[in-house]
């Protein structure tokens, strides 16, 4: 009897249990419910934090980058400009170089000075150099450089002279062609990039390209000075002479150190 009364005792309490679950159930079915609603949210926001964390790591390194190439650029200038130095060094130093050459030509007749004033005008070519009386310098000692024939010294001071270019329109030297000796007589022609070679007899045999050498006639310059090189000929207007544009061996823009040589001395002379 007692057994027949427990029976619907317990379907009374299992068939609500089975249509009502428990309340922590409903929680964890919402708790799943919100993750996999919010799962792509918070993977969408992973990754966008993991690649804005990975762009300012990749923004810190280009400025890195530019940084260290900054540096560099500025090291290829100091390298680049020490280079430069180093060429104009070694260009100095070969240009010194063939003056000593000279100098030991002539050991006791040469005296280096170095340009420290130019008067470059259409109407004047000359220069100061820092030599004079103390130093021994003259006047009408030549000047040469490691080109060739520069001037000559026209007006001595204590410690400076004057010296007048060849290309200075007032300059007359005696020269010949190298090859045929043809002879006539160089100016300047008031610009440093031409001398003009007038007084050519009608029938020298000259050709452009010869080189021009002083001849030794006039008692200033003695012969064999390279002088420079043929450029233009034509014949002058009396008809009775040629005449040719010469492109000096010196290059007056780039004048720096000279040498002073006394040709009047005997011992020079019979060289």
């Amino acid at each position: 009897m007692k057994a027949r009364n427990t029976v619907p005792f317990l379907l009374l309490f299992v068939i609500p249990t089975a249509f009502f679950p428990p309340v922590q159930h409903a929680a964890s079915d919402l708790r799943l419910a919100v993750h996999e609603a919010l799962d792509p949210l918070w993977a969408s926001a992973q990754f966008l934090t993991s690649n804005a964390q990975g762009g300012l790591r990749r923004l810190s390194d280009i400025v890195h980058l530019y940084q260290n190439y900054e540096l560099l650029q500025d090291e290829v200038q100091k390298l680049r400009h020490e280079v430069e130095i180093l060429r104009r060094l070694e260009k100095e130093n070969e240009r010194l170089n063939e003056l000593l050459e000279i100098k030991k030509k002539y050991p006791k007749q040469s005296i280096s000075g170095r340009i420290i004033t130019r008067n470059i005008s259409h109407w004047f070519r000359w220069v100061v150099i820092d030599a004079g009386k103390e130093d021994g310098v003259k006047e009408h000692m030549v000047l040469l450089n490691e080109q060739g024939v520069v001037g000559r010294v026209i007006e001595v001071g204590r410690s400076v002279s004057q010296c007048m270019l060849l290309t200075d329109p007032e300059s007359r030297i005696s020269v010949v062609t190298q090859s045929t000796r043809a002879a006539g007589i160089a100016s300047g022609d008031g610009s440093n990039e031409r001398l003009r070679m007038s007084l050519i007899p009608l029938d020298a045999k000259i050709e452009i390209g010869d080189m021009v050498i002083t001849s030794g006639l006039g008692g200033v310059y003695p012969r064999g000075l390279l002088v420079g090189k043929i450029m233009s000929i034509a014949q002058d207007r009396d008809g009775m002479h040629l005449s040719a544009y010469v492109d000096p061996a010196v290059d007056f823009n780039m004048l720096e150190d000279v040498l002073c040589i006394d040709y009047s001395r005997q011992d020079l002379l019979q060289r």
